[in-house]
């Protein structure tokens, strides 16, 4: 109950620091939010109408907390650009997100997992050299340019696989699958490499344990040893990783959702920086927190499931 009392205010925290650091950044960048919605042509008497509007011209001290209080209540506001609510907004682009991280968490470790058991499998073998340079190189590479190569070949040259637009799964749920495989690719490739690099060195960090070499002395084989006890105590670091990889992956879709033409949180980001558009970015920003908070409960749940041995403070 203690531990989550405390993840409970800690998460308020984050939330609450995330939120003025927002304010404060948004605030002390140059440019007028007015201006950049009516164009360089708008009067000032029209300027001045639309600052009133969207409540500009007061203290931007009042302005934080009075977004606080409707932020408290669940309204987070209504979008200077699009004069929708904001929930709206990023509710209907919330959608595309989630299954394309879905889908990237998915195909990560339907790569990872396979592969860095067969680099764990070629340790002492020569084949061991050439797997580890591919999974560094698919480290190395930027998701967007990983995107790039992935369109020259599955869209230029196959002509199997779209490169823009995305497609609603009620409609079409294959259609929906392949608008979203190669931005889940391009995401994916990168994160995996991460996961079986360190999958890789927890398993060489457990082999040098004194259970290992007793399980090895009583006889036995060496797949039981690596499967049924290094593995599982392995796992243990790299779920943390995973926790990480899901906000880089959040973090990656924002780009490749630009890259592929996408209507999901990352093009509304990029939309609510250019526009000045505060309310929105300030519930993004809060969103995105709070599902990297709840990932990261989840990961800490998953750590005493794996090893029941952990304690969780």
């Amino acid at each position: 109950m203690r531990y989550l009392y405390k993840k409970f205010l800690s998460a308020l925290l984050t939330l609450l620091i995330s939120s003025i650091l927002t304010f404060v950044i948004f605030n002390v960048l140059p440019g007028d939010p007015a201006q950049v919605i009516l164009g360089l042509d708008a009067s000032e008497a029209q300027l001045t109408q639309l600052r009133e509007s969207m409540d500009l011209d007061s203290p931007a001290l009042y302005r934080y907390f009075n977004w606080l209080e409707n932020a408290f209540q669940g309204d987070l506001g209504v979008s200077y650009k699009y004069q929708r609510e904001v929930s709206l907004l990023i509710a209907d682009a919330m959608k595309v997100t989630m299954q394309l991280s879905i889908y990237s968490l998915l195909l990560t470790l339907l790569i990872s997992i396979p592969f860095g058991l067969l680099l764990v499998s070629k340790r002492d073998k020569k084949s061991f050299i050439p797997l580890s340079i591919l999974s560094q190189v698919g480290m190395s590479i930027p998701s967007f340019c990983l995107a790039i190569f992935l369109i020259a070949i599955f869209t230029v040259q196959l002509q199997i696989l779209p490169s823009i637009g995305y497609v609603s799964f009620l409609s079409d749920p294959i259609e929906n699958f392949k608008s979203l495989l190669l931005p889940s690719l391009s995401i994916a490739i990168g994160a995996s490499s991460i996961v079986v690099r360190y999958l890789n060195t927890s398993v060489q960090q457990q082999l040098k344990k004194d259970y290992v070499r007793t399980a090895y002395s009583i006889g036995l084989k060496e797949k039981a040893v690596l499967y049924q006890h290094v593995l599982r105590n392995a796992l243990i670091p790299v779920i943390t990783i995973v926790g990480l990889i899901v906000a880089d992956i959040l973090g990656g879709s924002i780009i490749i959702e630009n890259v592929f033409n996408l209507p999901g949180i990352g093009k509304l980001i990029k939309s609510s920086i250019t526009s000045r558009d505060l309310p929105l970015i300030q519930a993004l920003v809060l969103y995105l927190s709070f599902i990297v908070i709840v990932v990261n409960f989840l990961i800490d749940i998953l750590y005493k499931v794996i090893d029941p041995r952990i304690r969780i403070k």
